[in-house]
């Protein structure tokens, strides 16, 4: 563990780096998101409001509560059975790249628009409300518009999230029993008193913001395949490679690639010699975990 000070909020925090040490941390219920929502801490983004009931802040019990609300849409069933329709509009945007010609901007015409559609297919999103959704979203995980223009977009969607979930809320229950998009799944949730609205709006927001991460993500894997002509050779020659391939990319390049969000020692832990105090602040970086040479040998 290090000490280290961010560019925004205040004082000093713990950052994790070691495989053992990230994985202690983020399985010890001593260590708490809810707290390190309601404290200013030092951090990497200029704004920062956290919704209270958002999974990600929550501890639990309160965590597995709030994603069992949704977790009919994330089965191995339900994305089965999306998988045909993310097919489809995978290939039409594909063909449309393709049909074009060089030049092309990959981001632009399928990194961007695939999993921002797939997430809202399992949201529940209308086609004709989702580029407005998109547009709050960018802007929301955007350092460039400044804390303004983030909270707009942030009243935005929200108050939109709002507005579908009371509509389900509201619907004959008999109607949509069967839906597992996310919005249905929570207005169900809320109708029968399972979790409160602003829970329901605080547990949809960030989920649907999520597809923007893949855009991230799967663009600096391609970057790195396309930089990498052997391995991507190895992947057209050789089709059973590529599962393990898809791994060691998420490994090389994981989601949270700086330090993630932070948590606050509830009580005085020891992390392998090194005394965190009650009330510190704890970072994980996993893009450094994920490259301890002690548990992966030639990392990079």
């Amino acid at each position: 563990l290090t000490r280290i000070r961010l560019p925004y909020g205040e004082g000093w925090a713990w950052l994790a780096t070691r495989y053992d040490d990230v994985k202690t941390i983020t399985n010890d219920p001593r260590f708490s998101r809810r707290e390190a929502s309601v404290r200013q801490v030092t951090r990497l983004a200029p704004h920062f409001a956290p919704r209270p009931g958002a999974l990600a802040w929550a501890d639990q019990p309160d965590h597995n509560r709030l994603r069992n609300a949704v977790s009919a849409a994330y089965t191995v069933s339900a994305v089965k059975r999306l998988r045909p329709r993310a097919q489809e509009m995978l290939d039409a945007l594909v063909d449309g790249l393709v049909a074009d010609g060089p030049p092309a901007d990959l981001v632009e015409r399928v990194l961007e628009p695939f999993p921002i559609n797939v997430v809202c297919e399992v949201m529940g999103v209308p086609v004709d409300e989702r580029q407005k959704l998109h547009d709050w979203t960018r802007e929301i995980i955007s350092t460039a518009g400044g804390a303004e223009a983030s909270e707009q977009a942030k009243k935005g969607l929200f108050g939109w999230i709002g507005e579908a979930v009371r509509e389900r809320r509201d619907s004959d229950s008999e109607s949509d029993g069967d839906s597992e998009d996310v919005l249905s799944l929570l207005g169900g949730a809320v109708r029968r008193g399972e979790l409160g609205l602003e829970e329901a709006i605080s547990v949809a927001g960030p989920l649907q913001i999520g597809g923007e991460a893949v855009t991230n993500n799967s663009g600096q894997m391609f970057y790195l395949l396309l930089t990498r002509p052997e391995l991507l050779q190895r992947f057209r020659d050789d089709p059973a490679s590529r599962p393990a391939g898809i791994e060691e990319l998420l490994r090389h390049i994981p989601h949270r690639a700086a330090v993630g969000l932070p948590r606050i020692a509830t009580q005085d832990v020891d992390i392998h010699g090194t005394r965190v105090s009650a009330g510190d602040a704890v970072y994980v970086s996993y893009l450094a975990a994920n490259r301890d040479p002690d548990v992966f040998p030639d990392p990079d």
